[in-house]
């Protein structure tokens, strides 16, 4: 039936396998837990769960506003549910790692009240930046090596 009063369906999308995305921000969790978990161990400061937690609170905070907008945005644009990855979580981690940097820092600062050292900044988008770009970079390679 092709008449004038005949509306196709709307194309059903299937639902994407959210396992990458998900595996993808406990990899940048772990990232910022264990940049905080070094750099109290370096500066001699307790080790425990509260302090690491407490220290690394701006930066999840920041990690977790970074995903929700990056991923809002790829969604948005893309038109794609939010599981449909084929490539976003490495294109989020550039995003996700320069906003986790720089609101991690800017809330550390005044929201925690802590220090933010020309010398922590550095360390601080080196090794965090840093470390949630190269494992992205690290997953591309062995996944097309395998």
């Amino acid at each position: 039936m092709n008449g004038p009063d005949h509306v196709a369906a709307p194309a059903r999308r299937q639902r994407a396998d959210p396992r990458p995305l998900a595996s993808a921000l406990v990899a940048d969790v772990a990232i910022v837990v264990l940049f905080v978990a070094v750099g109290r161990q370096s500066h001699d400061e307790a080790s425990g769960g509260a302090g690491v937690g407490e220290t690394a609170a701006p930066f999840l905070i920041a990690l977790l506003g970074a995903w929700i907008a990056v991923v809002a945005h790829h969604t948005a644009i893309a038109s794609r549910p939010v599981g449909d990855l084929d490539g976003t979580a490495r294109r989020v981690g550039v995003a996700a790692g320069l906003v986790t940097v720089s609101a991690g820092l800017v809330l550390r600062r005044w929201a925690f009240d802590r220090g933010t050292a020309l010398s922590f900044v550095i360390v601080t988008v080196l090794v965090l930046g840093g470390g949630m770009v190269a494992w992205r970079v690290a997953w591309r390679i062995r996944s097309r090596a395998g």
